[in-house]
């Protein structure tokens, strides 16, 4: 973006240079008065367009790595949120399937599959590039911490307590799963945004 501006700004700068000098040489000389100040009048605007495009570049360049900034921390949530939903998924299945519940939850909490969401919530609401992916973060990590405290039912277990523990396990996994969606769709829009916001590589 920035070289093309500069380039297409380059450009407009020689043409108009080339019409007034070539104009004014034609009429009054190449040495004359007239195109002596129009020579000095033209230096002055290039002086202060550079001046301001010099002025302009480093707020550009700032923008620009912030984009990018932006992008990495984007993938980085993205693949922490894969990982932990993933996690919480094998172990779901592992229990729906007749595994041991209480090992599968302690193998959960062994694993802190939230861990990495929660060490990007150390960064405040207003750092992050949305308001809805730091809720959903904080969510999802919400409903992990619930699902890895939850008392797996015992051997003395009534039919009724199993339930209610299949059932509470199914509704985290299922707003778990509301919140990725959600921060998946959020993240890869933001992500398309920024991208196209970058300057092109020739």
């Amino acid at each position: 973006m920035g070289s093309n501006f500069l380039k297409a700004a380059g450009g407009v700068a020689v043409m108009l240079c080339v019409f007034v000098l070539g104009s004014v040489g034609y009429e009054h000389g190449p040495w004359s008065s007239e195109m002596a100040s129009w020579v000095q009048g033209l230096g002055s605007v290039a002086a202060v367009g550079v001046a301001c495009w010099f002025g302009v570049l480093p707020m550009w360049r700032e923008n620009q790595m912030r984009a990018e900034g932006r992008l990495i921390f984007l993938s980085a949530l993205r693949y922490a949120a894969l990982g932990a939903v993933s996690d919480v998924a094998r172990t779901t299945i592992a229990i729906g399937q007749g595994a041991d519940a209480a090992k599968e939850l302690t193998r959960l909490r062994d694993r802190s599959p939230g861990a990495a969401l929660e060490r990007l919530l150390t960064e405040p609401p207003s750092a992050w590039p949305s308001h809805v992916l730091y809720v959903d973060v904080s969510q999802i990590c919400g409903f992990i911490d619930h699902i890895a405290a939850m008392q797996a039912p015992g051997p003395n277990a009534t039919p009724a307590e199993r339930a209610h523990f299949a059932e509470d396990l199914a509704k985290q996994k299922k707003m778990i799963d509301g919140n990725y969606e959600e921060l998946m769709d959020v993240s890869s829009d933001l992500a398309r945004r920024i991208e196209r916001s970058l300057p092109r590589q020739n």
